[in-house]
């Protein structure tokens, strides 16, 4: 789900990903720590592959990034925007899996 939404320009589906998969472990009473690691995978992969994709199949993603990297007043590295990306994506998860967790655990009735 992650990794089509880029191609279509859904660049907020690592936050519901991560909110389903933090609501889902937190129901299946799974740990936190399975939860941050499949949002984790979940993010890079789905962040990483639409780029490494793009990057096979001949788009100018490093010069993009490279310019994008300029205008922001960054040294113009396309591994760091790249990175950058990457990184608001897990973000985007680990958020989405701490507020379904919570938001699961706060609506559980009383034992």
């Amino acid at each position: 789900m992650v990794a089509v939404g880029p191609l279509w320009g859904l660049w907020y589906l690592p936050f519901l990903s991560g909110l389903a998969i933090g609501t889902a472990t937190a129901v299946r009473g799974l740990r936190a720590r399975t939860a941050v690691l499949a949002g984790t995978a979940a993010a890079l992969a789905g962040w990483g592959a639409p780029l490494g994709w793009r990057a096979a199949s001949g788009e100018a993603v490093a010069g993009t990034a490279r310019t994008v990297a300029a205008l922001a007043g960054l040294p113009a590295l396309a591994s760091l925007v790249i990175a950058v990306t990457l990184l608001l994506g897990l973000l985007q998860a680990l958020l989405g899996v701490w507020l379904g967790r919570t938001a699961t655990a706060a609506l559980r009735p009383a034992r």
